[in-house]
């Protein structure tokens, strides 16, 4: 499964991790996927939401990056594997 970074356009760069770039496009998909889950929460609250899942999207960057590094490859298979692993104990309305 390739992990390389894809390229991001200077003017959308969001944030820069070890040199590769986080699209705003990144970042405001998962936002909007998080708003609409939290959409009762108050403004400061989703202030503070926000930035987590800005610190959130940077760990995970940097958790591919050290994959990388190390040469660490999944076949597509032990990706939906371990997709299948961790959704069994969710429940049928997820």
């Amino acid at each position: 499964m390739d992990v390389s970074p894809a390229p991001v356009e200077a003017s959308k760069i969001a944030v820069t991790v070890n040199g590769e770039p986080i699209s705003l496009e990144e970042f405001d998909n998962e936002f909007r996927l998080i708003k609409i889950y939290y959409s009762a929460v108050s403004e400061g609250d989703m202030r503070a939401i926000k930035l987590r899942l800005f610190e959130q999207v940077i760990e995970r960057h940097i958790l591919v990056q050290e994959a990388r590094r190390i040469g660490l490859k999944l076949s597509q298979s032990e990706v939906d594997a371990a997709f299948r692993d961790a959704f069994k104990e969710m429940p049928e309305d997820f």
